[in-house]
């Protein structure tokens, strides 16, 4: 089977501009509530509410993800950047979900389960729906390429096989000739002086 097109694989952005409220929905009710039934000043609760509000879009600007030929990477972060990389290789299932707050802003999540992981490696809290479905369509083509092209050798194990090739060495001469240092230790007699006894004794007159 073909790798995926260019364009499958060459989808980048950030998350829908709804992402801001979809991520401060369950932080925005609350903390109002709070303020309300505090009776907190207008300003207070407006400088507080705002500030939040605030952090929710930097947080959607500084968020990025982009999918090449080999991985889904999501990079984020307010003032140090984290970056996380999904090979396509280890992809086991994308999954579109739409809860209701996802309902209530027109937009679906999308999360990556990898092989071995615990949970969603890859969660991508607010798309459009037409991002989504393009992006999980084109994460299965690449899972499935993936799988077509079958397990391959490590690229350093194979250059380190050709290096050893080239030079006449089999491969595993390294760690046979190793693996014998720790063997019994071949006893040495005395070396023989030229001329002489052995070496490390006088012969007396």
């Amino acid at each position: 089977m073909a790798a995926p097109s260019e364009a499958a694989t060459g989808l980048s952005g950030r998350l829908h501009p709804a992402a801001i409220l979809v991520r401060s929905v369950g932080q925005l009710l609350p903390l109002a509530f709070v303020l309300v039934a505090g009776d907190t000043p207008a300003f207070v609760a407006g400088i507080v509410l705002g500030g939040t509000v605030l952090v929710g879009v930097v947080r959607w600007w500084r968020l990025t993800w982009r999918l090449d030929a080999a991985a889904l990477v999501v990079e984020e972060g307010l003032l140090q950047r984290r970056r996380r990389v999904i090979p396509l290789d280890r992809v086991q299932s994308v999954d579109l979900v739409r809860g209701l707050r996802h309902r209530l802003f027109g937009v679906t999540e999308l999360r990556v389960e990898v092989v071995g992981g615990t949970g969603s490696e890859g969660r991508l809290e607010a798309l459009s729906p037409a991002t989504a479905d393009r992006l999980r369509t084109a994460l299965l083509q690449a899972r499935r390429a993936a799988a077509a092209r079958g397990p391959r050798a490590p690229t350093q194990l194979r250059a380190r096989a050709r290096r050893r090739a080239a030079r006449g060495r089999p491969p595993g001469t390294r760690a046979t000739r190793a693996a014998g240092r720790g063997g019994p230790r071949r006893m040495r007699g005395p070396r023989a002086r030229p001329g002489g006894g052995p070496r490390g004794g006088r012969g007396r007159g």
